[in-house]
């Protein structure tokens, strides 16, 4: 089963995302989430944070700005590291799941051609995309790799979780 959820910045996407897979045993978690850097109260950057507890933050406001988005600098190897890191480990027993892919990772080539090769090759993955880079990413993998896609909005929401868990059961 591969599925997609996406939708508009702070529209619930990693909230349906946790649920859904709270019903996948964690042993048979793969990947990562993505999670803001908080420094004294503000945010300040961002971190990839895989299943096995490493994190490694990718974009903060002092990283160099030869690649940037906005005001952070980006590290692109973070996502080429992380790419391999998925290619090299994940058993196929494993549901590939992350939270969330967007426009940052748009230079890191090795990441994109590792993501594209394990949704083609992969059977059991959940991503959370955002809107903005939908088109992105569903240009580098195909609509037709995919079982499922969801557009997470506030008056839905409640109801997808439930949707999603049914299809992952049958």
């Amino acid at each position: 089963m591969k599925i997609i959820l996406t939708g508009e910045l702070h529209g619930g996407k990693s909230t349906v995302f946790n649920q859904v897979i709270s019903e996948i045993p964690p042993e048979s978690q793969f990947g990562f989430r993505t999670a803001s850097v908080i420094e004294t109260g503000k945010v300040r950057g961002h971190k990839l944070m895989k299943f096995s507890g490493e994190s490694e933050v990718f974009a903060h406001i002092e990283f160099d700005k030869t690649l940037k988005f906005g005001e952070y600098g980006i590290k692109s190897e973070v996502f080429n590291n992380t790419g391999e890191y998925l290619r090299e480990n994940l058993n196929p027993s494993q549901w590939l799941l992350i939270d969330e892919l967007g426009v940052m990772e748009k230079s890191a080539y090795g990441f994109l051609e590792d993501l594209t090769k394990l949704v083609k090759l992969h059977k059991n993955l959940i991503f959370t995309i955002q809107k903005r880079a939908l088109d992105f990413w569903l240009t580098h993998f195909g609509l037709d790799e995919f079982d499922a896609l969801f557009i997470i909005k506030k008056n839905n929401r409640d109801e997808i979780p439930e949707k999603i868990k049914r299809m992952i059961a049958s």
